[in-house]
């Protein structure tokens, strides 16, 4: 079921860059960029929860081939029916299954080198985990 819809919203994007490329080209303009996403924890026996993201670049065209594109984004992210033991209200030890929600806002400097239709996008990332009270990581996560 999942695939079902990865499908589409990957064709949706690959037609919106196409037609990004074929249009006049703008040193400075907003991008508005959204999606759905997959998210488990490796950690643990999970289910994986399908979510969405959304977020806001400013591509910054410094030549014909080379392209800044920083960027801010949203991401639900999480898993469901996470397996861990733990107590219940009356002390007992008892195996529970949870959804967990885990949220990201993420920072990226993208950089984006193009040649003819081609191109290829590396940069850094930082990723911040959203408060919540069902998961216990406090950190930011370095990301390529």
């Amino acid at each position: 079921m999942k695939n079902f819809f990865l499908f589409p919203a990957l064709l949706i994007g690959f037609f919106l860059q196409a037609q990004e490329e074929t249009q006049k080209r703008e040193i400075f303009n907003i991008a508005i960029r959204g999606g759905l996403n997959s998210a488990s924890f490796s950690s643990v026996e999970s289910d994986s929860k399908t979510a969405f993201y959304l977020g806001i670049s400013l591509p910054l065209e410094f030549t014909r081939f080379y392209t800044l594109n920083p960027e801010i984004n949203y991401s639900a992210q999480g898993a469901k029916n996470v397996v861990y033991e733990g107590y219940n209200n009356q002390g007992n030890h008892e195996i529970i299954k949870k959804d967990i929600d885990a949220n990201y806002i993420s920072l990226n400097i993208i950089n984006r080198f193009t040649a003819k239709n081609v191109f290829i996008e590396f940069g850094p990332g930082l990723d911040f985990l959203d408060k919540t009270k069902d998961y216990n990581y406090n950190g930011v996560d370095l990301t390529f």
